[in-house]
Parts: C-alpha cells; structure tokens; sequence
C-alpha cells in the first residue's frame, strides 16, 4: 500500500484539512441547512465558503426546479450565472475542481476536495418552494492576532512518482504557537523563514509495462480493413531512462498488434475507360469513352442509377489532331499517274 506520501508501505493519510499526516486542527467542521423561505425568480445566498476551504459538499434536500450556483464575492458567475443553466459536469473554480450533479431523479449536489483559493458564495436560483439546501465544508480556524506564530515545516508531501525516481518537498509553514495551526504567512517574520527541504523518493525501477505506439493508416477505405501498432515491453529505470524487456516479462497479455477498421460497404463509384482516338483524324473531333459503375473495391458492376450523379465524369471531348490538307484535283502527273492519290487517307 501507499500513504498520502507516495511512499510504498507508508501508513501516513492525510487529515480532515488535507494535510499529510497533520492532526486536524488546523482546520474546523462548518456544517448547516439553509432552508428559508424565497421569493420565487432571482438569487438568493446560501452561504460563503472561506479561502482555503476543503472537503466542500452542497445538496439540496429534495429534487426540484431551483438550481445552486457558485460565483466569486466580486459577482463572477462560475455555474449557473445570468439565468443560464450549465450543463452538469466538472469545473476548475477556485483553485479546485466542483463536480456539479443533477440526476434527475435525485437532488442536486455540488463537492469539491480543495482548498479553494479565494472566498465562494453559494446561491441558489429559486424558481419554486426551497426544499432545503444543507452544506458541509472545512475552512481554515479563526486567526487570533495576540498569539504569537514560528515557522515550522509540514510534513513530506507526496512522493511525485510511485517508481522510477521522484521527490519529496517538506515546506515551511507559519503556526501559531498556542494550538499548531497554520496561518498566514504574514503573521511570521519573514526574514527567519527556513528554505523548504528536499529529497529523493521511490527510487526503484517500474515494473515492466507494455507501451503500445500510435495506430497506422487502415490498410482499406472501405469493405474492411487492418490497421497496425507497435507494441513494447518496457521497463522504467529512472525519470529519464527506459529499457526494452522481453515481451513474458510484461502482463498481462500483450495487446493487440492488429485490429479490423473501415468496416463499413464501400459506396458505388464510377470507373472511366481509356479515352478512343480523336475521330476524325485531322480537324476537329471528338474523343470518346466508357463509363463504368462499379461497386468499390469488389469490382461488380452496377446500374448506372446507383452511382451519384453529380461526380459522373464526362464521357465526350473535343480534340483536334492537326489542320486537315486542302483538297487536290484529279489529274494526270507527269508521271502519267492520278494525281491526289492520298486525298482520302488525308480526309478520313
């Protein structure tokens, strides 16, 4: 097993204020039911959830037609703002992420780990009765100006990696001194403030793993054809180093090198023959040709109403081979023979 350290066989868990290891007091339980009666068709606040909150969970008590919101104290909508319903997912607000539900057939739910980064205002749009709203969440306790503060070092954060090499920081936290709370930095003086540690953790190697490379081109557009992958296995030595095992070294199974794609029938396309000789031979003319359809890659042939009509290729085109020679008169040469006796090869 591994604790909220990284560190394998570590028993450390974090506290209920999300500290590793830490004992939970620097923290306090804020838990409620705003359950007021609202004028129906705007906003109305439900409560704020201080900078540095954790563990944050916000559900209505039944499922209704009001929606929770979320915005900042300086009127920055995150969910739900300007009469606009988002649509349930996870969003990045403040420092961590909200999980917004909205099953419909259960109440509403708003969670989040934290800490937040600044102060956040539940609302809730009312468009009927309130159901009741309850809220839970931890924020940091109440400073206490008389007390006096020292900077002391938290606990080793998690390790970076599980395998391979990583690292651990343990930073400097001002405390107050009566209870071991953390508190603003302020609060302690900053010129005494100790650098944050460092070190080494998780240093042997990874188990082999398979690693599969990026899927080729599929070999057919259509009518079904085989795509392939590289697939290795791999062993993980250190953050910058990699070796090739062999392949029983991995498990389980190697995956696949080869999968079927491009399943679908291949559609109707026209096959055009070889161009005819210009006719006729000199002078303008035509060239001619065939026109197929064809099913795809099988090569049947089909009705030509299968195949689309507004990429049908044109089956006629001009030519022009050569100027036609001017007629010659019948006659005796001198030779006593006819002369033109090429006209009609030349007129053809």
């Amino acid at each position: 097993h591994v604790g909220c350290d990284r560190i394998l066989g570590s028993d450390v868990r974090e506290d209920r204020c999300r500290i590793c290891g830490g004992d939970g007091s620097s923290c306090e339980a804020i838990e409620g039911l705003f359950n007021d009666s609202l004028p129906e068709g705007g906003y109305e606040e439900v409560v704020r959830i201080p900078k540095g909150s954790v563990f944050i969970h916000i559900q209505e008590l039944n499922v209704s037609l009001n929606f929770l919101v979320l915005k900042s104290k300086g009127d920055q909508f995150f969910i739900n703002g300007k009469l606009t319903i988002d649509t349930p997912r996870r969003f990045d607000i403040a420092g961590t992420t909200f999980h917004y539900r909205r099953p419909t057939d259960q109440p509403e739910t708003l969670e989040a780990l934290g800490p937040t980064n600044m102060t956040i205002i539940v609302m809730v749009l009312v468009r009927e009765e309130n159901p009741g709203i309850h809220y839970r969440f931890n924020p940091p306790v109440s400073r206490n100006l008389l007390s006096g503060y020292a900077w002391h070092y938290t606990s080793w954060s998690r390790c970076s990696v599980l395998c391979a090499g990583g690292g651990q920081t343990q930073q400097v936290v001002c405390k107050k001194q009566t209870d071991h709370t953390v508190v603003y930095n302020h609060f302690c003086d900053k010129r005494s403030k100790p650098k944050d540690k460092k070190r080494a953790c998780n240093s042997e190697p990874c188990s082999p793993s398979w690693w599969s490379g990026e899927w080729s081109e599929c070999s057919r557009s259509c009518n079904g054809g085989l795509r392939t992958r590289e697939v290795l296995c791999k062993r993980k030595i250190s953050p910058t180093e990699e070796k090739v095992q062999d392949d029983g070294a991995c498990t389980p199974q190697r995956p696949p090198l080869t999968e079927p794609c491009s399943n679908h029938t291949c559609p109707p396309e026209w096959l055009a023959l070889d161009w005819s000789e210009c006719n006729p031979s000199c002078g303008p003319g035509f060239r001619h040709r065939v026109l197929l359809c064809k099913r795809g890659e099988s090569g049947d042939t089909l009705p030509e109403s299968q195949c689309p009509k507004h990429g049908r290729p044109t089956t006629r085109v001009r030519c022009n081979l050569q100027r036609c020679p001017p007629p010659m008169a019948l006659g005796r040469g001198k030779a006593g023979g006819l002369a033109g006796t090429n006209m009609g090869s030349a007129m053809y």
